[in-house]
């Protein structure tokens, strides 16, 4: 390809871009090393990046490489403004992984923390969203400084708009940086204001984020914002989908048990209406995340436990002719909301979650053990411990439950206590209840002997 073929004016070739087949961008790329883009100006990248990531998204065509690579060279970065540099950034995360290469990528991710305080809302939003959206591709140091220097962009959130505060806040539960009070106190204070322009994906992901981050100080305020200017309000509450629904009681769920508001026990209340008159509509792992919300309440008043009883005899039929096509770790967070509840249901669902065992994660065992070992047959309980077992040694938080599960549900097999505890990797982060579940487990199946060898 001629470099007079790119001699084409900058209107031309973005028009040419933004409707390129796939076909057309690689017939761009024939002759990727002779392109030359070097009298473009850095507007003049920064507007084609956006295109061709509309276009050809999570692409790593040849012309697509060269166009990126040409972009990002060292002495051209330099040259970009602020706002620029987060849409940079924006771009490159919705092209294919091999687009760009990881040292570049480093070099831009240090030029974005460098002034992301000078960042207009929108530019800083679509940056740390990529962050989050594609956090495999940055280290874990790279992403706690861009996280912690933005921190201070949300302290003063005049001019923010609502999506870019709720994609903020995405950003930072997705990766699980703490934000500070101060910062909570002024996002609460511009859903406050802004009340009205919270559209509810905005609203469900704000929440998502603080359960996320385990509700850290500060976000108390703003569920009681969000309750009492949003979700009292019954045409913005019914217009959440249903996976902000699910988003949304889920959030609740998370909440520490002390939080005894009447606001939000009224709240849950009226979201577990909403599911009840909607369920048909709502995906199987959606109503799982609901149910869970609601079940945490249920043992925190006796109304909601009511409705939790409700919807769970509401949900069994319907969700009993999914089982088959429903995935893994879904059946298992299902096992959960019906345990002690229905056990016919609880074992047609355990059994399809001990079908598919090894496509279980972590988290997802000792979830199973605690909720279904009552319905299981020894032979299936083995199972579950022969897979943990090849993940040997296991983590001690997901033992400890498995153990504490056997000593509720009085399941006294001595030959698989000592299996669990041969498994167990004790670590510092190990929390006080964990420890303590261990210790219990191993008093009563007289295990002491085992867990000192361990």
């Amino acid at each position: 390809m001629s470099e007079r073929r790119l001699s084409i004016a900058l209107p031309r070739l973005l028009d040419r871009i933004s409707r390129a087949s796939r076909r057309e961008l690689i017939l761009l790329g024939t002759e990727a090393e002779s392109l030359k883009f070097k009298d473009w100006h850095p507007m003049h990248f920064t507007a084609a990046l956006q295109r061709l990531a509309k276009v050809a998204e999570r692409s790593d065509l040849p012309f697509v490489r060269c166009l990126v690579r040409t972009a990002l060279e060292p002495r051209q970065l330099h040259l970009y403004q602020p706002d620029q540099l987060g849409m940079l950034l924006w771009s490159v995360g919705k092209l294919g992984k091999n687009a760009v290469d990881r040292g570049t990528l480093s070099h831009l991710l240090v030029l974005v923390e460098d002034n992301a305080l000078s960042m207009s809302p929108q530019a800083l939003s679509s940056a740390l969203y990529t962050i989050a959206k594609h956090q495999e591709r940055f280290s874990s140091e790279e992403i706690a400084r861009v996280m912690e220097t933005a921190l201070g962009c949300l302290m003063d959130l005049d001019g923010f708009s609502a999506q870019s505060v709720a994609n903020i806040m995405w950003a930072y539960g997705k990766v699980g940086h703490r934000i500070t009070s101060s910062a909570l106190f002024s996002v609460g204070r511009h859903i406050e204001v802004n009340a009205l322009d919270y559209e509810s994906r905005h609203i469900s992901n704000v929440l998502w984020a603080l359960a996320a981050l385990e509700c850290p100080d500060g976000s108390r305020a703003i569920f009681n914002t969000v309750c009492s200017s949003w979700l009292s309000v019954p045409a913005l509450r019914t217009s959440l989908s249903s996976q902000g629904l699910a988003n949304v009681l889920w959030a609740f769920g998370k909440t520490p048990s002390d939080w005894l508001d009447s606001a939000f026990l009224e709240t849950v209340i009226r979201l577990g209406a909403d599911l009840s008159a909607r369920f048909p509509e709502v995906e199987p792992r959606a109503i799982a995340n609901c149910l869970w919300g609601v079940g945490i309440w249920a043992a925190r008043d006796h109304t909601v436990a009511r409705l939790y009883a409700r919807l769970l005899n509401t949900l069994a039929p319907v969700l009993r002719s999914q089982i088959p096509t429903m995935d893994p770790t879904t059946t298992v967070a299902l096992c959960w909301c019906y345990a002690k509840e229905e056990d016919r249901l609880l074992r047609e669902l355990a059994r399809a979650a001990i079908e598919r065992v090894p496509e279980l994660s972590g988290k997802d065992y000792p979830t199973l053990f605690w909720s279904a070992i009552g319905v299981l047959s020894r032979e299936e309980v083995g199972v579950l411990c022969d897979w943990l077992e090849r993940r040997s040694p296991c983590c001690a938080a997901q033992v400890s439950k498995c153990l504490w599960a056997l000593v509720d549900a009085r399941y006294y097999d001595d030959a698989l206590v000592t299996r669990l505890v041969k498994i167990v990797k004790l670590d510092p982060a190990l929390t006080p209840k964990q420890y303590a579940s261990i210790v219990c487990a191993i008093r009563v199946f007289g295990h002491y002997h085992t867990l000192m060898w361990n």
